[in-house]
């Protein structure tokens, strides 16, 4: 049940926001091992974001999984900064990420948890 959600301050143009979300849910998909069909993929375009003080390019991402080892976030890390960078134009250092490993029952789904 990965949750990947994506604030940004880009002006990513008419259709950008849903273009992304398809590509960032394809990426969080590969880079933790679970099946698409349960990944939510969600971008925020255009938002009033500033970082450090300057309104260029950049922003916050939240990864949430069931079963997201700390160990992993290194890596994940740099994969969503490179996706962000190449997808999107926004500088890695312009990125921050929030990680959590969420508890099965703490989600719920379907009228019921995880």
């Amino acid at each position: 049940m990965p949750y990947l959600k994506i604030v940004t301050n880009a002006d990513l143009g008419a259709g950008g926001s849903a273009a992304l979300a398809g590509k960032a849910s394809a990426v969080a998909s590969g880079l933790l091992g679970k099946p698409e069909q349960w990944v939510m993929a969600q971008v925020e375009a255009g938002a009033a974001l500033v970082f450090g003080g300057s309104d260029a390019p950049a922003a916050l991402v939240e990864l949430k999984s069931i079963g997201l080892p700390a160990a992993d976030c290194a890596r994940l890390s740099q994969a969503l900064c490179s996706f962000l960078q190449e997808e999107a134009g926004i500088p890695a250092e312009r990125v921050y990420i929030e990680f959590a490993d969420l508890e099965r029952g703490m989600f719920g789904w379907n009228g019921g948890t995880f």
